[in-house]
C-alpha cells in the first residue's frame, strides 16, 4: 500500500465514522437534548466544518480539507432534518421537504466549490443533483420518466459545458444511471402502461438525444448514445402499433421495430452507421429472445408423449394461439437471413465486417426456418396424421440433401427427433416414423451420422417391439438403448477401412450403452447405493425387492458393448456395477448379497494391489477404486446387522492392511486399514461396552506394532501407537476418570523432557511443540472451572516468560495464545458490559475523530519529508 493510499483510506474512514456518528446523534438521540438542542448543536458543528477547510487548505492540506468539506455538506444536510424536525414547514411532506434540502445541498455544495478550490464538493453537487427531480414527480410512470428524462438532459449539458476531468466521469456515470432509467420506466409503459403517446414522447426525445450526443464524442465510445437511441426508437415504433393487436399478437411488434430499426441504421451517418446496425441487430436477438421459450414450447409440445407413450392424445388446442406470433417472427428472421445472404455485398460495403459472415447467413436462416417449420404443426391445429408428416417428409429430404451438404444432416436429425416425438402418440405411427428413419439412414450406412441414426432408430424399433408385447417400459427403453448400441458397435466395425466412420461409431456405442443405463437408473442406484442400512444401524435385514431380469440383461448388453469399445478399464468398472446390482436384481437372500459384495472387493483389491505396470496400469488403478467403492457399500450393507458389522468391518481392514503390506496400496491402505480399525473398535464398544472395545484396541495395536517391526514401517509403528494410546484412554474412560491433567501431563512431561535434550539440535517447534500441545490443548477443551483457568493461566504465563528469555519461538508463541485465549475466555462477559453502557454514537465518532487526526498528521508528515529530500538533494 502507497503512502498515498494509507493516507487517503484513513480520512475517508475517519469522514465515514463522523457522518455516521453525527446521523445517529441526531436520529436516535443522546441523553434528555431535544430535536432543537441537537439541531443548534450541528449549526454550530456545520459552521465550524465549513470554515475549517480554508484553514486546513492555506496550510496544504489538501486531502483533509477535501474530507472536511465533504463532512460539513452531510451536516448540512442533516441540519435539514433537525430544523424540519423542530417545526420548520409542517405543511409540506416529508418526501418534498426531502428533495428541497437535497436540491439546496447540492446548489450549496455547487456555490461552495467554486468560493474554494474544492474537487469533491462540485462532484458531490453533481450527484445530489439527481435526486430531486425524481422525488418531487412520484405520481405516475410517465412523470417519473419525464423527471429522469429532465435529469439525463441536465448531465448531457454538464457533460459538455464542464472542463474539469472529475465533473465530465461524474456527469457521464449520472447521465447513464439517468437516461437508462428513463429509458427503461419509459419502454416500460410503452409495453404494459395505459398511457401510450407520453411515454411514446419521451421515448423520441431520448433518441434524438441519443442521436445528437453520438456525435459528440469520441469514436470510441459513441456506440453508447446511439445504441441508447436504437432502443428507444424500437419502443417507439413498435408501442403505437401494440393496442391494435389482439392477444397474444402484441408482443410481435417489438422485434420487427428492431428489425426496422437495423434497416434505418443503414441510412445513418458513416460515423454512426456501424454502431447502429451493430445495436439494431442486438436489439432483434434480444427481443426475440422471448419468444424462444413460446417457440421452445410448440417445439416441445409432443415430447409429452414420451412420459405417455401411445396415449392417442397427440394435440391440444391450448397451446395453438401463444405458439403462433412466434412462428410468424420466425419465419419473418429466416427471410430476412437468406435476403441479407442474397444481399451481402452492398451491405458489406456500406457496413465493415468480416467476409466469413456471408457464409453465417445460410445457416442462421436454415435453423431459424426449420425451427418455424417444426413449431408449426403445435401452432396450427392439424389432423394427426399431418401433425407426424410435417416433420418426417423433412427429415427424409434432408437426409438425401445431406450427401452433398453436409449441414443439412444436423437439420434431419432434428427433424426426425420431432417426428419421432409425434409419432410416440399413436403404437403404428411409432412403427411407421422408426422404420422410415431406419431405411433411410441404414441406406448411408458407411457415414458417421447416419450410422448413429439407423442404430437408434433400430434401437427404437426393438424398444416399441418390446413395448408392444408388454414389456415394462422403462426395462424395454434399456433394451432398446443396449440394442442400438450393439448395432453402432457392429457398424463401426463392419468398415475398418473408414477410421473416422469406426472411431464415431465406437463412441456412438459408448453414448448409447452410457444411455441404457438411465431408464433403469433405479436399479443401478439401489445396487450402488444401498447405504440405508447405515442410516438405521443393526435394525435387520432389508427385505428384498422384486425381481428385474431384463433391466439386468440390458445392463449386462451395455457393460458388454462398454468393454468391448474401451478394454480393459471398463471390464473392472462393470464388474464392479454388476457385482453391486446383482445381489438387488435377483433378489438373493441378505447373507449372501452381502457375501458377493465382499468377494468382488477383496477381488478387486487383489487385483489393483497386484498388478504391475504397463498397459494394465489404469485397469489397476480402476480396480482399487472399485475395491474402495465396493468396499463402502459392503459396510453400509453389513450395518443392518450387528453380526454382519462386526465381522465385515475386520475382514475389509485386514484387507486393507494386506494391500499395503504386500501390493501397492502403500500409505492408503495404511490409512483405510486405520479407519476400520477405529471403525472396529467404536462397533465392539456399542456392542459389548467400553472394556472390551479397550482389548480390541489393544489387539489391533500390537497387529500393527508387528507389521511395523517385520516390515520396517514407521508408519504402521504410529498406528499401532495410537491405537494402544487408544486402548488406555478407552479404560480410562470405563473407569470415569474426569481429571484430564493427571494423564496429560505424565506424557507432557516425557515430550517436553525428549525436546530438551533435542533441544540444540532441533527448532523449538519440533522439541517442544508437541508436548506444550498436548499439554495445553486438552485442558483448553475442558470445562473452564476457576481453578483450571487459573492454574492454565499460570502455566502459560511462565511457559512465555521462558520463551522470551531464551528466544524460543514454540513456547512463546504458544503460550501467548493460550495466556490471550484464558483472558478473552474470562474478560469477554466485562467487556461486553462496558461497551454497552456507552452511547452508541461514541465510539464511531471517537474513531473516526482518531482516524481523521491520525490522517492530517500522516499528510503534514508526508509533506515535511518531500520538503527534507528537496532540501538535502540541494546540497552539494
Amino acid at each position: 500500500m502507497s503512502r498515498r493510499t494509507a493516507q487517503n483510506l484513513l480520512l475517508i474512514l475517519g469522514g465515514l465514522l463522523l457522518t455516521v456518528a453525527a446521523a445517529v446523534f441526531t436520529l436516535v438521540s443522546w441523553g434528555h437534548l431535544g430535536i432543537a438542542g441537537r439541531g443548534a448543536i450541528l449549526a454550530a458543528v456545520t459552521g465550524v466544518a465549513l470554515a475549517v477547510p480554508a484553514l486546513l487548505l492555506r496550510r496544504g492540506l489538501n486531502a483533509t480539507a477535501e474530507t472536511v468539506s465533504v463532512l460539513a455538506l452531510a451536516l448540512m444536510a442533516l441540519d435539514g432534518y433537525a430544523a424540519h424536525r423542530a417545526g420548520l414547514l409542517p405543511a409540506v411532506s416529508g418526501v418534498d421537504y426531502a428533495a428541497g434540502v437535497v436540491a439546496l445541498v447540492a446548489a450549496g455544495a455547487a456555490g461552495y466549490g467554486r468560493l474554494l478550490p474544492l474537487r469533491v464538493a462540485p462532484i458531490v453537487s453533481v450527484v445530489l443533483a439527481q435526486a430531486p427531480l425524481v422525488m418531487w414527480f412520484p405520481d405516475s410512470a410517465a412523470e417519473i420518466g419525464a423527471a429522469f428524462t429532465v435529469t439525463a438532459l441536465l448531465n448531457a449539458a454538464i457533460w459538455l459545458r464542464s472542463r474539469r476531468m472529475g465533473i465530465r466521469v461524474t456527469a457521464a456515470l449520472c447521465l447513464g444511471v439517468s437516461a437508462f432509467a428513463a429509458l427503461l420506466i419509459a419502454a416500460t409503459d410503452s409495453v404494459v402502461g395505459e398511457m401510450l403517446w407520453a411515454p411514446v414522447g419521451l421515448l423520441v426525445v431520448l433518441t434524438a438525444a441519443g442521436l445528437y450526443l453520438g456525435t459528440r464524442v469520441a469514436p470510441v465510445v459513441h456506440g453508447i448514445p446511439v445504441a441508447y437511441a436504437a432502443i428507444a426508437l424500437t419502443f417507439a415504433l413498435a408501442a403505437p402499433v401494440r393496442p391494435l393487436l389482439d392477444s397474444p399478437w402484441p408482443a410481435l411488434p417489438y422485434p420487427l421495430a428492431a428489425v426496422a430499426v437495423l434497416a434505418v441504421a443503414l441510412r445513418l451517418p458513416a460515423g454512426l452507421r456501424k454502431a447502429g446496425v451493430i445495436s439494431g441487430a442486438a436489439l432483434a436477438v434480444l427481443a426475440a429472445l422471448p419468444f424462444v421459450p413460446i417457440v421452445a414450447t410448440g417445439l416441445l409440445w409432443p415430447f409429452r408423449n414420451v412420459m405417455q407413450v401411445w396415449s392417442g392424445d397427440p394435440a391440444d388446442p391450448a397451446v395453438h394461439g401463444p405458439v403462433r406470433p412466434a412462428v410468424v417472427l420466425f419465419a419473418v428472421l429466416a427471410l430476412v437471413c437468406w435476403a441479407a445472404g442474397r444481399w451481402w455485398t452492398p451491405l458489406a460495403a456500406r457496413i465493415p465486417a468480416p467476409a466469413a459472415w456471408r457464409g453465417a447467413w445460410g445457416p442462421g436462416g436454415l435453423v431459424l426456418a426449420l425451427v418455424a417449420l417444426l413449431a408449426a404443426p403445435a401452432a396450427f391445429g392439424l389432423p394427426y396424421p399431418v401433425l407426424v408428416g410435417v416433420p418426417l417428409v423433412p427429415a427424409v429430404a434432408l437426409s438425401v440433401l445431406a450427401l452433398r451438404r453436409p449441414l443439412a444432416g444436423w437439420a434431419a436429425g432434428a427433424a426426425a427427433v420431432e417426428a419421432l416425438a409425434w409419432g410416440l402418440g399413436a403404437q403404428a405411427a411409432t412403427y411407421v416414423v422408426l422404420g422410415a428413419l431406419f431405411v433411410t439412414w441404414a441406406v448411408w450406412f458407411r457415414r458417421p451420422a447416419a450410422l448413429a441414426g439407423a442404430a437408434l432408430s433400430g434401437g427404437g424399433l426393438v424398444w416399441s417391439g418390446l413395448g408392444g408385447l408388454g414389456f415394462m417400459m422403462a426395462d424395454a427403453s434399456a433394451l432398446g438403448c443396449a440394442a442400438a448400441a450393439v448395432l453402432a458397435l457392429l457398424g463401426a466395425h463392419a468398415h475398418p477401412a473408414q477410421g473416422d466412420g469406426r472411431r464415431f461409431g465406437q463412441v456412438a456405442a459408448i453414448v448409447l450403452a452410457g444411455l441404457a443405463v438411465l431408464p433403469v437408473a433405479d436399479l443401478v442406484v439401489r445396487g450402488l447405493l444401498n447405504v440405508s442400512p447405515i442410516l438405521d444401524p443393526w435394525a435387520g435385514a432389508p427385505a428384498p425387492v422384486e425381481s428385474r431380469w431384463w433391466a439386468l440383461l440390458a445392463l449386462a448388453v451395455a457393460g458388454g458393448v462398454l468393454v468391448a469399445a474401451t478394454r480393459p478399464v471398463a471390464l473392472v468398472v462393470v464388474t464392479g456395477v454388476l457385482a453391486a446390482v446383482v445381489p438387488v436384481a435377483v433378489r438373493m437372500p441378505y447373507e449372501m448379497g452381502l457375501g458377493v459384495v465382499v468377494l468382488a472387493t477383496v477381488a478387486a483389491a487383489v487385483a489393483g494391489a497386484r498388478a504391475r505396470a504397463g498397459r494394465w496400469a489404469p485397469a489397476a488403478d480402476a480396480a482399487v477404486g472399485v475395491a474402495v467403492w465396493l468396499g463402502v457399500l459392503a459396510l453400509a450393507v453389513a450395518a443392518a446387522t450387528q453380526t454382519a458389522t462386526l465381522v465385515t468391518v475386520p475382514v475389509l481392514a485386514a484387507v486393507a492392511a494386506a494391500s499395503s503390506l504386500w501390493g501397492r496400496a502403500g500409505v492408503t491402505g495404511v490409512v483405510l486399514a486405520t479407519v476400520l480399525g477405529a471403525a472396529e473398535v467404536a462397533a465392539v464398544s456399542a456392542a459389548h461396552g467400553l472394556r472390551t472395545a479397550s482389548l480390541v484396541a489393544a489387539g489391533a495395536g500390537v497387529v500393527a506394532v508387528a507389521a511395523a517391526a517385520w516390515k520396517r514401517d514407521a508408519g504402521a509403528g504410529y498406528v499401532g501407537t495410537g491405537f494402544l494410546l487408544v486402548a488406555s484412554w478407552l479404560r480410562l474412560w470405563a473407569e470415569e476418570v474426569t481429571v484430564v491433567e493427571a494423564y496429560t501431563l505424565p506424557f507432557s512431561l516425557v515430550l517436553l523432557g525428549v525436546g530438551w535434550m533435542r533441544g540444540r539440535q532441533a527448532s523449538s517447534w519440533k522439541a517442544y511443540g508437541a508436548g506444550l500441545a498436548f499439554t495445553f490443548g486438552p485442558s483448553l477443551l475442558a470445562e473452564p472451572t476457576a481453578l483450571r483457568s487459573l492454574l492454565l493461566g499460570a502455566a502459560a504465563l511462565l511457559v512465555t516468560v521462558a520463551g522470551a528469555r531464551f528466544r524460543l519461538q514454540a513456547p512463546a508463541v504458544l503460550g501467548a495464545l493460550t495466556l490471550g485465549v484464558v483472558a478473552v475466555r474470562e474478560l469477554a462477559p466485562w467487556v461486553a458490559a462496558l461497551v454497552s453502557g456507552l452511547p452508541r454514537w461514541a465510539p464511531i465518532a471517537v474513531g473516526g475523530l482518531l482516524l481523521l487526526v491520525i490522517g492530517a498528521t500522516y499528510e503534514a508528515r508526508k509533506r515535511d519529508l518531500v520538503r527534507l529530500k528537496n532540501a538535502v538533494a540541494k546540497l552539494r
